[in-house]
């Protein structure tokens, strides 16, 4: 069904804010920085964006084709010809895989609002370093965005599929149903991951995380639903750096950082 997704698209500029952020730890903070990007114009724009029926929440364990993927597979390349996300940014362009089968309703979701032009021309408006870059608000604050139906979705989580380094996964701002537009990628190296934060992992968990990075007490509270292309996070780091000293949690970047287009190609193999 045909759905209009009305939005506010902002034209930035580096002025001083005060903006409510809601952040991957599902808090919301009000945070007053320089520097950074924030709206100066706004205008209407609506999208006649074709919402797909949503896909039945399964419970994890239900259903072996949410849980029955060894742990790593998605670290795994797609087949060829297999549907992948290409975000092309100031940095360079970062391909997505998705994994219909352990989170469809997030998959379902996101391909709908990257066909329809959503993401198409808004910035990543939380960046920290050694953490996440995180994008899909039209406000440009944290505080906005919508699901393609219109209201928010529900968490979807996965034993095998976590927050290692390159994975994607919607930003929400609570434990129940608030999985709407924005998303995350994790940037955390595997320098960065400490034996503190593996240390209530089993074995095996724990030394892919020190193998491969990530954040592992994200575990759980959030619906990861993609991963990166390993050799792309290079545009993921040079983004990540762009952290205004000493903003925290808040994660507000120094520049703006355009998220140019969001598109969906078949994966070629290369």
């Amino acid at each position: 069904m045909k759905r209009c997704v009305t939005f506010t698209a902002l034209t930035m500029s580096a002025v001083m804010i005060a903006a409510s952020l809601t952040g991957c730890g599902g808090n919301t903070k009000t945070t007053s920085t320089s520097g950074t990007a924030a709206a100066t114009t706004a205008t209407t724009k609506v999208l006649n964006i074709d919402a797909p029926e949503m896909p039945d929440f399964v419970v994890p364990g239900a259903n072996g084709s949410r849980n029955s993927k060894p742990l790593g597979f998605q670290f795994e390349k797609p087949a060829v010809g297999e549907e992948i996300v290409v975000l092309t940014t100031d940095y360079g362009k970062i391909r997505l895989r998705l994994f219909a089968d352990e989170a469809p309703i997030a998959v379902a979701n996101f391909l709908a609002l990257v066909k329809g032009g959503y993401y198409d021309g808004l910035i990543f408006h939380r960046i920290i370093t050694d953490f996440m870059i995180q994008s899909g608000d039209p406000l440009g604050n944290g505080t906005g965005g919508k699901s393609v139906w219109g209201d928010p979705f529900i968490l979807e989580t996965n034993a095998n599929l976590l927050n290692f380094r390159g994975a994607l996964a919607m930003a929400n701002s609570g434990p129940n149903q608030t999985n709407g537009s924005q998303f995350y990628i994790v940037q955390t190296p595997k320098t960065a991951v400490k034996d503190d934060d593996v240390k209530n992992l089993s074995k095996e968990t724990a030394a892919l995380y020190k193998e491969k990075g990530g954040k592992p007490y994200l575990d759980g509270g959030y619906t990861v639903f993609g991963q990166a292309f390993a050799e792309d996070l290079k545009a993921v780091d040079e983004i990540a750096k762009l952290q205004v000293s000493g903003s925290g949690e808040s994660g507000t970047p120094s520049k703006t950082v355009v998220l140019k287009s969001a598109k969906v190609e078949k994966y070629d193999g290369k």
